[in-house]
């Protein structure tokens, strides 16, 4: 039996279109499945991201620590007086508390010594002296902070930790459109593989060649479509319609999806302050080469505070107040800790920061930024349209065989 031609070209477009939509439905499939490795037929298979998690962990912690925010920068953007502000009813009440107990241990004329004036005087020069440090203090945290809280190595641990389903539901929620985008555009690309190829075999006779014919223009087409989601970056005119790339048109829309996701799941402040106060406070009992350093301090900044305490105390007293301070410091510190992660954390709106710093990339450095992170995933899809192709070019092959046209 002889099929009209024109039968034959809807089957060749019709046939190509479904063949190529499914084919493209499962070459995005393919990039996350399966999440284990599968045997088959002696062969070992497992989706491209699973297989490259790691990988694909750390250069998106990298990306995120280059474009994004780093530990310093997230220190670099507290305002420290206002933590100083939420410091001290902790800090006056351990004061109060350690006076209190030293007066209790003093004489009578010990304690005439150490009066209210004396205190106050001491407590506001205190207080002036810390208030003028904060800035020095704070410069010396933030250019520590990367060494000490390494924030590209917690976001790979991360994701990695996450697994391969919840990565894959992440960057579903991030460029669904886009995956999508390329699936349709398997239907379409394979109608217009069909069309062309029912032309040539019409013109030229090439029919056996038709599967290879087919995996030349499976990849260009396949290469192309992911073309589209980057180019142009710019809107621009092509007769009545405007075009743009997806990933630069949604760029906005796509830098609010990334800071939400970096913010609630990865870059968590609390956790990221919480670590870096662990690392750079001490924590228990000071020993006494920390007491040592802390005199040698107190001696250079407040002299005649020194001298006063020298002077009141005897040396039994002073080991005695050493001691009692580390009790303090011991039960102090904990706390410290947890007021200033807290009150750091709250003092960042890091959705808003990571919005900002996203949507404000160029449209260069946002596709460089896409592309760098799913460039494995891209030249598997190419591959894939190649495949597709040869398979196209087999079932036309197959049909004209069918059709009695060989």
């Amino acid at each position: 039996m002889v099929i009209p031609w024109y039968a034959l070209l809807a089957l060749f477009t019709l046939t190509c279109a479904v063949i190529g939509w499914i084919t493209n439905v499962i070459a995005v499939k393919m990039i996350f499945r399966p999440m284990e490795p599968r045997r088959f037929l002696g062969l070992s298979f497992q989706g491209v991201l699973p297989k490259h998690q790691e990988h694909f962990a750390r250069e998106m912690g990298e990306v995120v620590t280059t474009d994004f925010i780093t530990t310093s920068e997230m220190v670099a953007r507290l305002d420290v007086q206002r933590l100083y502000r939420a410091l001290r009813p902790l800090i006056d009440e351990t004061f109060d508390e350690v006076l209190e107990d030293l007066r209790g241990r003093l004489t009578e004329p010990q304690r005439m010594l150490l009066g209210d004036s004396v205190v106050d005087a001491v407590r506001k020069q205190v207080e002036k002296e810390i208030e003028a440090e904060l800035p020095a203090l704070a410069e010396q945290v933030q250019q520590q902070a990367d060494q000490i809280v390494n924030l590209t190595d917690i976001i790979a641990d991360k994701l990695v930790a996450i697994g391969p389903g919840k990565l894959e539901e992440l960057i579903y929620r991030v460029a669904r459109k886009e995956l999508k985008f390329i699936e349709y555009y398997g239907g379409i690309f394979g109608f217009a593989i069909g069309l062309l190829q029912f032309a040539v075999i019409s013109i030229f006779p090439i029919r056996y060649s038709l599967p290879i014919v087919g995996l030349v223009v499976g990849t260009v087409t396949n290469y192309l479509a992911i073309q589209m989601l980057f180019y142009p970056r710019q809107p621009r005119r092509l007769l009545l319609f405007k075009m743009q790339g997806l990933f630069p048109k949604r760029q906005d829309e796509i830098a609010m999806e990334l800071a939400h996701i970096a913010a609630d799941d990865f870059v968590v402040a609390r956790e990221v302050f919480a670590l870096l106060s662990e690392r750079m406070l001490p924590q228990g009992r000071v020993d006494a080469s920390v007491f040592e350093q802390y005199e040698a301090m107190l001696t250079a900044r407040f002299p005649a505070i020194k001298q006063m305490l020298d002077s009141m105390l005897t040396p039994e007293q002073l080991d005695e107040f050493r001691t009692r301070l580390s009790v303090s410091y011991a039960k102090l510190m904990p706390r410290i800790a947890d007021a200033l992660v807290e009150e750091a954390a709250d003092q960042l709106d890091l959705r808003t920061i990571l919005t900002d710093k996203v949507a404000a990339l160029s449209k260069l450095r946002f596709e460089l930024m896409i592309r760098g992170l799913f460039k494995q995933e891209e030249l598997y899809l190419v591959i894939y349209g190649g495949l597709l192709g040869f398979v196209m070019g087999a079932v036309q092959l197959g049909l004209l065989l069918l059709s009695g046209r060989v």
